[in-house]
């Protein structure tokens, strides 16, 4: 019930509705019975997956009615490449995104909690770190302030 009130504070639109009721599913049946059915496939699978589940959500989301979230939903699923919808400058954003949304999968840092073992930091690695988060930064602004108008999401609400 809650991510059924939580789609439908969203917005007016039964895309929303079924959004909520998409998120609350699979919540539920993660707390049944999912949860130990994927803790045998290992952590990396278990990523993958939670991303597929959460896009084909956000599909819902994003949608302006349930027809479109069908055609998206058809297009997606269709596997047919006759026309490209990809354009250069997409493919590009999808990189980036998918790089820097599984970075924090393989990154491991060990630090250790203990008050008298000093804190193991590489100077080259900190630097590096901090440059790839300022151009990160820099690209989404430009991404951002160069892309057409795009109305508050909550503006139909």
């Amino acid at each position: 019930m809650v991510f059924l009130i939580s789609g439908f504070w969203h917005g007016a639109e039964w895309s929303f509705i079924l959004w909520g009721a998409y998120h609350g599913f699979f919540l539920a049946i993660e707390r049944l019975f999912l949860l130990k059915l994927t803790s045998k496939i290992g952590a990396f699978f278990r990523v993958l997956f939670t991303f597929f589940v959460v896009t084909l959500g956000w599909v819902l989301f994003r949608s302006q009615n349930i027809q479109q979230a069908m055609s998206f939903f058809k297009k997606m699923f269709s596997f047919t490449f006759k026309e490209s919808f990809f354009s250069n400058h997409l493919l590009s954003i999808l990189g980036v995104a998918v790089i820097l949304s599984f970075i924090p999968l393989f990154y491991k840092l060990k630090i250790t909690e203990s008050d008298d073992s000093p804190l193991n930091f590489s100077f080259k690695r900190t630097v590096l770190t901090i440059l790839c988060i300022i151009l990160s930064l820099g690209i989404c602004v430009g991404e951002i302030t160069s892309s057409d108008f795009n109305p508050f999401i909550y503006f139909k609400f």
